[in-house]
Formats: C-alpha cells, sequence, structure tokens
C-alpha cells in the first residue's frame, strides 16, 4: 500500500495532495492488485478530504478502481464494499472502507465493512448493512453482524454516556441484542425489558443472556431463577455453565456448578474453567477442575488443556508431547485446538506436529490475537513449500498473511502430509497393539477399547484382527477393558480359538469375571462338542475356584456327560452367582456311584426344588435325616444363593445341623400360636395353619415384593420350601450370626442355637433382601431382617424387628423394606403398633415416623422343652421371652 504522509509544518495542504496524487498517477505499476490499488485510492482521497480539496483526477481513478473490483472475480462480500462511490465525503468511512478492502476480519469482509461503518459513526447504517436479508452467508451472518454492531456502538460512542431508550428502539428486539449487551450496565437493564415481548422457543433462548445479565448487575436470584425456567435441558444447563463462567471471571470460583446435573455439559464447563486458569497461570486451580473431566469424548479437548497448562508452567517440551497425542483431526478442524496448536508453535519456537496442519494457525490468526502476527509470519517462514506448489502463493496472494495460511494448508494437503495414508485393517490393528504396549497407550486406552469392542462385536474377516485387538485389550487391562472382553464372551462363537483367545485374555485381567461368563456360556459350548475342564483349569491356575475343582470337574463330566455338567453349571450360575464348590461336585459324584444321575436335569429341578409340600417344616427335616441320599440330592439340585464368598457346607455339616434342629431348641407348641391367632385379623385357623407350617401367615400375597430403588426384592422365607435359605439367612450380612463368626461356635456364645431356634418356632419369621443381577442373572441376596410376634399390654398384637440387615445402609432402601413389611405382614393381619431395634449390625437411619418409647410387652416363642415354654433368648430386641418385659430401647411405629 502507498503510505500516505501527513502535512510537515511549513507545507501547504494543497501541494502536498497534489504531490501524492502526481506519484500515485505517474508509476501505477507500484500497485498491481486492484484491492490495494483501491485501499490506497480510498486513503488519499480521506486525506484530501481533510485537506479540504477534490481533485476531479482522483474521483476518477477510484471509479475505475471499483469498475475494475466489480469485474474481478472477487467474493460477494467483497462486492458489497464496492458499492460506495466517490461522492463520499465523509473521511473516516473512506478510511473504514479501504481498511476493510484489505485487512482480516474475524468474521470476514462483511463484518468488516460493518466495523468500517461502526468506525465512522454511522450506526444506523452500520445496521442497515447488519440486517441485509441478500447476505450471502446467510443468518448466522446477520446475528453476528448485530453482535458487531451493538458492540461497535458501545465501545466508539457510550463508553461513559448512558444508553437512551431512543437509541435502544433502533434495534430489533432479538436474543442478539441481550447477548451483546451483557457487558453494557447502562445498556443491560433496558434490554430486559425486551424479555416480556418474546413468545416461544425465542423466549426460551432469550432467558441464556438475560440470566447472565442479571448476575451481571448482582441479582444472583434473579438469574438462578431465569436459568431454571428454562425448559430445554441443554439451553437450562448453558445458561448454567455461562454462569459459572462469569462468576469465575469475579472470581467465585465453583459457583452454580452444583446446580448442573453431573453429565458431559459439567464437564465441559470444568474444561473451560481449567483453560481459563491456566491461562491467568492459576495451575493449581486448573488442575482442580480437570480433575472432574472424565467423559471419553471430551479426551482431545483435556488433552489441549493439558497443553496450556504445561506452557503455563514453562514446560514447552511436555506441551509438544501431549500435543502429539490429540487426534489430527481433531486439530485440523477444531477451532479451540487449532488455536492452542499455534500458541505452541509461537511459544515454544518449534514446529507443530504435521499431523496438525497448517488450519490451526489460521484458526488461531483469525480467531482471537493471542500473539504478535510477525511471529506466526516467521515461524510459517521457515516451511519448505515445493516449487510446483508456488502457483498457489502467487494466486492468492503470498504477501497477505491470510492468504498464506490457505495456500499452505493447499500445499500440505496436496502433498499428503496432514491426513496420514491410509493402513490395511491388520496393520491398523497390529499398530493399536504395539501401542497398547507403551504408556501413550494407556493414555489413550479408552480409544484402542471404543476400537478393539468395534472390531470383535464386527467379527472382521480379516485372519488376526480379532486375536490382535483381544490382546490389545490385555495390554490396556483396567475396567474398561474388562468390560469389553466380557462383551466378547457373549457374542463371540462359542469354541473357536477366538473365544478362547478372549477367555484367557480375560482370565488374566479378572478371573471371577471370567468364570462367570464362561459358565454363562456353558450351554453353547457343549453343543459345540467343547469340555469345560480346560477353562476350569485355567480359573484354577489364575486362583479363581478352589483348589482341585479341575479333578473333581472332570471326574463327574466323565461320569454325567457333557450336556449335563454344562446344564448343571449353567444352573449353579443363575442360582448362586458363582461356580459350584469342590465338595459339592464331590457330593453329586458320590450320588452317581451310587445311583444314577437323572436326566435332562431341569427334571431333577421340577422334582427336588419344588418337593410335595408335607405341612410341616419338621416333617421335612425329619424325611432329610432319613435318607442321606434325599438330602444330597436336595443340597445339589437347589443350590442356596447364601452370599458371594461365603463358605459351602457339606453334607456332613447340613447333617449336624439337622440333628440339632431336632434336639435342642424344643418342641412346637400349637396351643401358644393358635391363642395368638385369635387376636390377629382374619380367620384364626387359617393363619394358625400357615404359621405352623412355616409359610406367610397373610394369604393373599407370599412375595417377593419389589422394593426401592428398582431391582431390590424382599422375600419371605419359608421354612419348607426354603429349608437351605432359612438355615443360612444370616450369611449375606457379616454379623453375629453369620455362619463365619466367631460367635456362632458352640463354645463361644453359639449363636447358631438361636438362628436355628428362630427357624423352628412359629412366631418367629426371617425376610431376605435381594438384588437382582443381570450379568450373570441372578438373585444377590444383600440384607435380612427377622423378628417374632408380641402382646402389648392392652392385649393388641405387635410385631419387632431386630434391626435390618444390610450390605449398605441405604436410607431409601430401609425405608423401602419397614413400608414394604407394614403393608403386607401388619396391615392385613390387623396390627397396630411395630417395634424395631437399631443396635449392632441392624443399625441404620429410620423413618421419621418410628421414635423412641418404653414399652410393656409379652414376647412370644411357641417351644417348650419337658412341657415348660422357652424363657431365655440372644437377639438386639431382648433376652427374655414369654414373660411381661418393659423394653426402653426400641422405636416405635403406629400403623394407621
Amino acid at each position: 500500500m502507498l503510505p500516505v504522509r501527513s502535512a510537515r509544518a511549513g507545507e501547504a495542504p494543497e501541494c502536498l495532495a497534489l504531490a501524492e496524487l502526481s506519484e500515485l498517477l505517474a508509476e501505477p505499476s507500484k500497485i498491481a492488485g486492484a484491492r490495494w490499488r483501491a485501499r490506497s485510492l480510498l486513503a488519499l482521497r480521506a486525506s484530501a478530504i481533510r485537506l479540504r480539496l477534490d481533485p476531479p483526477r482522483l474521483d476518477a481513478e477510484l471509479a475505475r478502481a471499483f469498475t475494475e473490483l466489480r469485474s474481478s472475480r472477487c467474493a460477494a462480500t467483497e462486492r458489497i464494499l464496492v458499492r460506495a462511490e466517490a461522492g463520499i465525503a465523509d473521511a473516516g468511512l473512506l478510511e473504514g472502507l479501504g481498511r476493510a478492502l484489505v485487512e482480516p476480519h474475524p468474521g470476514g469482509r462483511f463484518l468488516g465493512l460493518v466495523d468500517a461503518l461502526l468506525g465512522a459513526g454511522h450506526w444506523d447504517e452500520a445496521l442497515a448493512v447488519a440486517r441485509r436479508p441478500s447476505a450471502r452467508r446467510g443468518a448466522a451472518v446477520r446475528r453476528t453482524a448485530l453482535r458487531l454492531a451493538v458492540t461497535g456502538i458501545r465501545d466508539r460512542r457510550f463508553v461513559a454516556g448512558p444508553w437512551s431508550r431512543e437509541l435502544l428502539e433502533r434495534f430489533p428486539p432479538s436474543i442478539e441484542l441481550l447477548d451483546a449487551a451483557i457487558d453494557i450496565p447502562g445498556l443491560a437493564r433496558a434490554a430486559l425489558s425486551i424479555l416480556p415481548a418474546m413468545r416461544g422457543a425465542t423466549r426460551q433462548r432469550a432467558l441464556v443472556p438475560s440470566a447472565r445479565i442479571y448476575y451481571r448487575l448482582g441479582d444472583v436470584r434473579e438469574a438462578l431463577a431465569a436459568a431454571r425456567s428454562i425448559r430445554h435441558a441443554s439451553q437450562r444447563e448453558r445458561a448454567l455453565s455461562l454462569l459459572a463462567q462469569d462468576a469465575f471471571e469475579r472470581g467465585e470460583d465453583g459457583r452454580f456448578l452444583a446446580e448442573m446435573r453431573p453429565g458431559l455439559r459439567r464437564q465441559r464447563c470444568r474444561l473451560a474453567l481449567a483453560s481459563k486458569a491456566a491461562r491467568r497461570g492459576e495451575l493449581e486451580r486448573a488442575g482442580r477442575h480437570l480433575a472432574d473431566v472424565r467423559s471419553c469424548e471430551l479426551a482431545a479437548r483435556r488433552q489441549l488443556v493439558l497443553v496450556e497448562i504445561a506452557l503455563a508452567a514453562g514446560r514447552p517440551e511436555t506441551a509438544v508431547r501431549r500435543l502429539s497425542l490429540v487426534p489430527p483431526r481433531f486439530a485440523e478442524f477444531d477451532v479451540e485446538g487449532g488455536i492452542v496448536a499455534a500458541r505452541l508453535c509461537a511459544q515454544a519456537a518449534v514446529m507443530a506436529p504435521e499431523l496438525v496442519g497448517a488450519i490451526a494457525a489460521r484458526h488461531a490468526f483469525l480467531g482471537a490475537p493471542l500473539f504478535p502476527a510477525p511471529e506466526l509470519a516467521r515461524h510459517f517462514d521457515q516451511r519448505e513449500v515445493p516449487p510446483e506448489d508456488c502457483w498457489v502463493l502467487r494466486r492468492l496472494g503470498g504477501w497477505h498473511l491470510q492468504d498464506r495460511f490457505v495456500a499452505e494448508w493447499i500445499v500440505l494437503r496436496s502433498s499428503r502430509l496432514v491426513l496420514p495414508e491410509r493402513h490395511e485393517p491388520v496393520d491398523r490393528h497390529e499398530r493399536d497393539e504395539i501401542l497398547s504396549a507403551t504408556r501413550e497407550g494407556w493414555r489413550r486406552r479408552r480409544v484402542l477399547v471404543r476400537a478393539a469392542r468395534y472390531a470383535l462385536r464386527r467379527q472382521a474377516a480379516a485372519p488376526g484382527v480379532a486375536e490382535c485387538r483381544i490382546r490389545t485389550l490385555a495390554n490396556i487391562g483396567g475396567g474398561v477393558a474388562t468390560n469389553a472382553l466380557e462383551e466378547a464372551l457373549e457374542t463371540l462363537s462359542a469354541g473357536d480359538g477366538v473365544f478362547e483367545a478372549a477367555f484367557k485374555a480375560l482370565a488374566g485381567l479378572a478371573p471371577m469375571v471370567a468364570a462367570r461368563g464362561v459358565l454363562r456360556r456353558a450351554v453353547d459350548l457343549a453343543s459345540a462338542g467343547c469340555s469345560l475342564s480346560p477353562f476350569v483349569r485355567r480359573l484354577e491356575e489364575r486362583l479363581a475356584v478352589e483348589e482341585g475343582l479341575t479333578e473333581a470337574w472332570s471326574e463327574l463330566e466323565k461320569r454325567a456327560g457333557r450336556p449335563w455338567m454344562a446344564e448343571f453349571a449353567a444352573l449353579h450360575l443363575e442360582r448362586t452367582g458363582s461356580p459350584p464348590s469342590v465338595a459339592r461336585l464331590e457330593g453329586i459324584l458320590d450320588l452317581s456311584l451310587r445311583a444314577s444321575l437323572p436326566r435332562p436335569l431341569r427334571a431333577v429341578e421340577a422334582g427336588l426344588v419344588s418337593p410335595p409340600r408335607l405341612g410341616d417344616p419338621m416333617a421335612r427335616v425329619a424325611a432329610l435325616r432319613r435318607d442321606p441320599d434325599a438330602l444330597a440330592q436336595a443340597m445339589w439340585s437347589c443350590p442356596a444363593a447364601v452370599a458371594r464368598g461365603a463358605r459351602p457346607w457339606t453334607i456332613p455339616d447340613w447333617q449336624r445341623v439337622l440333628r440339632r434342629i431336632d434336639d435342642e431348641p424344643g418342641e412346637v407348641v400349637p396351643g401358644t400360636v393358635r391363642r395368638f391367632a385369635k387376636r390377629l385379623a382374619g380367620d384364626p385357623r387359617g393363619i394358625a395353619a400357615r404359621l405352623l407350617a412355616g409359610r406367610f401367615p397373610s394369604g393373599h400375597s407370599e412375595g417377593p415384593w419389589l422394593l426401592e430403588p428398582a431391582g431390590h426384592w424382599l422375600r419371605y422365607l419359608d421354612k419348607e420350601a426354603d429349608l437351605p435359605l432359612g438355615l443360612r439367612f444370616p450369611d449375606c450380612v457379616r454379623c453375629c450370626f453369620s455362619s463365619d463368626s466367631s460367635m456362632y461356635r458352640p463354645r463361644s456364645l453359639d449363636t447358631q442355637r438361636w438362628v436355628l431356634s428362630l427357624w423352628k418356632d412359629p412366631l418367629s419369621y426371617a425376610f431376605r433382601v435381594e438384588r437382582k443381577i443381570t450379568r450373570p442373572p441372578c438373585w444377590r441376596p444383600i440384607g435380612f431382617v427377622f423378628g417374632s410376634y408380641a402382646v402389648l399390654e392392652d392385649g393388641a398384637p405387635a410385631i419387632l424387628l431386630n434391626g435390618v440387615y444390610l450390605r449398605r445402609r441405604s436410607a431409601v432402601l430401609r425405608r423401602s423394606i419397614l413400608e414394604t413389611i407394614e403393608t403386607e405382614l401388619a396391615r392385613p393381619l390387623g396390627i397396630r403398633r411395630i417395634g424395631i431395634a437399631t443396635l449392632h449390625g441392624g443399625r441404620g437411619p429410620l423413618p421419621e415416623s418410628y421414635r423412641p418409647d418404653s414399652v410393656l410387652v409379652l414376647r412370644l416363642r411357641a417351644l417348650a422343652r419337658n412341657g415348660v415354654l422357652a424363657t431365655r433368648l440372644y437377639d438386639d430386641i431382648s433376652s427374655r421371652v414369654n414373660v411381661p418385659q418393659r423394653l426402653d430401647h426400641l422405636y416405635w411405629r403406629d400403623v394407621t
């Protein structure tokens, strides 16, 4: 551009203008480009206007330059600029138009025209151009132009003066006006007056800048109310995110974050706050925000923030390594990625990774003035451009920095330096496998696991691909890789080499998960002609099953056959959620040597799991004691899902327990049961019969009942049908009543005696809390409740509970359990009062309706020895039964 000199002291302005004009017209070859020539002519005419000159040849030359621009192949936005004619008498506008012709603008030359009009003070003209419906670049450019118009008027005229209602009315009521008025205190309150005029979706979107305006004005309550009133979840989360960023700028770090739902939007907000903190040099605060970003979708952006932290800490080498982890296509087309990459190039004085490309620096230059342009120019001068591509620079104008970026991007793409070459599938998978064994593989584990999961789902036809992906998952490890391998065991074809490779990899990472996965596919493996013994041997080597299980499994498989064994293993997993024990397999093997195993197993299940009811639990115990084979079949064909990791009972263990039930607790007293049944609502004979048979006393429903949260159930333990579960119900939660407790032994507190006494007593009961597991499909016990019946001082019946024993003391689950017992047991029987103890293992939160009280009760137990009712007991409710006593440590609720 030909410079326009200012007037020197002592020179006539007319002489200076004529000298500049003659210099320009005498050597027109100095300016070859039409745009640059028009830029110089506009600047020269602006100088002439200031000197009050009107040279006619200058107007003619300017008209000729505009004609040349009209006929050239310029963009539509440039044709808007040349609409100005030589008759314009505003020097500022002419200079602004000249700058808009050649100088880069973040929004393009169309917005450059709006900026030029604002610079000259032509606000109405700027609004008219910004609202032009014929703009080729669409509504997005018009919205940006309106925002630029508002901020431009603020910056150039109303820096210190107030906004007037008359000027506000010139702007159309729009979201852009509210958005641009956020930083203008005088305009902010006036702009809020247009909010009631908006309706529908427009009003919902306008609430986002309105909430920010309220916060900028100091009204936090109104800001929160505006954000919460947004119906659309994404817009509401966006408003809260912007409020959190505004609060960060004002020193209120972390405000409004609690209002956001946990998810991707909150993590995006955390990323933005971490980036702001890194640019301020507050590295500790940036690290705190970044620690909460865990989504794999934000992995690339997280790496970019780590690059910024490394730059702020003065570690450019670390920043270069981190930038190399960013996916190439993300860095190519993402503006934020390009800005960070270009900042790294300028600050660290190094070359960006070639896969990032020159488009990153172009985004940085056009998006934000992060560093001086000459540094970028020097950096890009170091790149070598092949001679055959020099025509690109000449055609686009190599003297212009923006055009140089575009030209270099075209050169890099044409030379295939930007996008990597395509590889064959196996080569790509092998490359990922090598990467998974390095430290960078752990950093990119989610991307590698996602690619492996996709390949295993497709079961790619290329040989070796699936095995390669399985090895990649084994190298990565962790919970995500374990889940991918477990999913692969469910979908791969049973019996082939890929299935075996997936099983071995999973057994190395999580042996128990591998055991459940292979047992779920046991029937499919047997159908494919595969034996389960090699899989069990691998699990035994990984200490996932008991020692000696492989030998017992192989012997029983030879005796019963693969189909029978596979069906038994699948059934055992469905019932217990774990592989069978050695003792169970040896018991089945011993039974098979003395009698033939019935086939199929489902017939055994139908005959033994639900045997004909005898009407008396003790009759069932006597039958099992008389027939050891029936006891063995009952124990292995109906495995008790006691608890994960609980020690299985052998046949001698069961025989000792059944013998002690017959001998120690005493004899059942039916008269006590019948007398208590008369106090209850309903048929006394039917209730007494059900209590003596060990069944649920209320006949309308026997459960199980669904609890809250969803997936939890409450099951009443039938004393005859659920015999294995009823005798071991405390084992699902570690407490003094568990069979693996030191207090369970006869030489200690002998809590086994009181568990067996509770099972034998018709007026005592037990519930089991279960959770339905999808993988593997089974019922997993997580807690229990037991108690007994009592009579109050006024003769009314009552329920006494020994607490709610849970693995995790969830207040919601405890409340749901107590409500279900009240609804299904107390109300149908006409019981109006419930007492509960909360001590030791049964301690936990109770609903507010349970209040402490001192009550005189007669706790019942229908057991007697030598004709004398039992009086001793051990639990948290009381230590005496069948005698009146005052209990002052229980919490009571009146059932309405």
